[in-house]
């Protein structure tokens, strides 16, 4: 933070710490929430509250802190021992699913993350037409 011209003490508390021990630490409190784990339905969370309703476990996946496989084997062992819970696509392990499946178009699909260049995006003109920019807008 030093580097940032930051000081630590200015920065609140470490909510998420990242690496693989505090990712799997945080998987393994996530899966005793069986209940949760269960009835999770993702239309139902709010994931930029201060005390997000999702698992937080997205920056961990990305980052390799936690593997995919690894998550979705703990999501199956809960749902082994609980026959009653959400199906995908907004279920947990459909969270999952779409995740990585987005993962896999993004490692094949050209500037996956831009409008240009990127083949499986329409390419709308939003700088010269403000009948789409406006209707964006509204």
């Amino acid at each position: 933070m030093a580097d940032l011209g930051k000081d630590d003490s200015e920065c609140g508390p470490l909510l998420f710490p990242g690496g693989e021990t505090e990712g799997l630490k945080r998987l393994d409190t996530m899966m005793k929430k069986t209940n949760w784990v269960c009835k999770f339905a993702k239309p139902k969370t709010e994931p930029n509250t201060l005390a997000p309703s999702t698992t937080v476990l997205s920056p961990y996946l990305k980052f390799g802190c936690v593997s995919a496989r690894t998550f979705y084997h703990d999501v199956q062992n809960v749902y082994r021992q609980n026959k009653n819970h959400t199906q995908p696509p907004t279920s947990l392990l459909g969270q999952l699913f779409w995740r990585e499946f987005y993962y896999v178009i993004a490692s094949v699909s050209p500037n996956f993350d831009k409008m240009e260049g990127n083949p499986i995006c329409t390419q709308v003109d939003w700088d010269d037409n403000k009948e789409y920019l406006n209707a964006w807008r509204e």
